[in-house]
């Protein structure tokens, strides 16, 4: 960062140093977007966690999980699928890998209303609304799902009886382009069940170091139709929130994301709870998940 002995000179200084200063603002908004967002995405899988656990294994740098069988599901509970086990998690960090294991490309797809709000990109993406005036006030210009295969795992989340509810390798990121500067960002909130706890990573460095094959949109199932429709209404929801207790504190997403460093973690942390506590599940689709979800288990013969 440039230092300056007066504002006087930092104001004659203003047009050389701008574009850089600019740069690194924008820069910094974004990984700060991308920390909200990913509690965010936390806080909603925890509520959408779709995988009946009977009990974790933990074998190095793999996380082995064991089914529970169709006949102890018991009932379906009103505002969850499943409760998330984190009890048997050991560590935070194997509860975000947990949290993000095969729930990337529906939360992923719904998080992005979210993220155009905080970010104020013009959309590029399947399913993603045209921003209006945040766009022009925003810290990005696109922001565009790119569906990936992914190498280079530091760790593993597998279920031991292999149930594939959904397609084991699809994969999802937002790829966000800053408005000063242009610079070129992967938006990865799920990355946690690979072992890669930072939602944001510099584009080029994703794809070199992390990135198998670009992949095409494939066909879902009905489960996976469902999952989509609780996790977008959950998330349409926690925006309403956001925008509610924006208002409430007289807040913009720009002030929010340029407060200072302790100021904003506190703000930040007020926002996810405000959110936690005023967002529920459609029951109904809750209802219908668990129930394909007990006829697959019972279906692979764990009656």
């Amino acid at each position: 960062m440039t230092r300056y002995c007066s504002r006087d000179c930092q104001s004659v200084d203003w047009p050389l140093h701008k574009r850089s200063c600019q740069m690194l603002r924008t820069r910094k908004d974004l990984y700060r977007a991308g920390s909200i967002l990913q509690q965010i995405f936390y806080l909603c899988h925890e509520k959408l966690f779709d995988i009946p656990i009977h009990r974790i294994e933990y074998d190095n740098n793999r996380m082995l999980l064991h089914p529970l069988p169709a006949k102890d599901f018991g009932p379906a509970l009103e505002d969850k699928l499943f409760r998330f086990p984190s009890e048997q998690c050991k560590t935070e960090e194997d509860q975000k890998a947990l949290l993000s294991y095969l729930a990337c490309s529906d939360l992923t797809l719904s998080l992005q209303h979210i993220a155009e709000y905080l970010l104020g990109g013009e959309s590029q993406g399947r399913m993603i609304s045209k921003l209006g005036w945040l766009g022009k006030i925003g810290i990005a210009t696109s922001i565009l799902e790119v569906p990936v295969d992914l190498k280079n795992h530091r760790r593993e989340v597998v279920r031991t009886n292999h149930l594939n509810l959904r397609n084991m390798e699809r994969h999802e990121v937002l790829r966000v382009v800053l408005k000063h500067g242009g610079e070129v960002y992967a938006l990865d909130i799920a990355s946690a069940q690979y072992g890669y706890y930072n939602p944001i990573v510099v584009w080029n460095e994703f794809v070199d170091t992390r990135v198998e094959q670009f992949k095409m949109m494939g066909k879902v199932s009905r489960f996976t139709q469902i999952t989509f429709l609780l996790a977008n209404r959950h998330t349409e929801q926690a925006l309403d929130c956001i925008k509610a207790w924006m208002e409430e504190n007289r807040l913009s997403a720009r002030n929010l994301l340029r407060l200072r460093t302790g100021e904003f973690e506190l703000r930040e942390s007020e926002l996810v709870h405000f959110i936690k506590g005023r967002t529920r599940l459609d029951t109904k689709l809750v209802q219908e998940a668990f129930e394909i979800t007990k006829g697959a288990a019972a279906a692979e013969g764990r009656i």
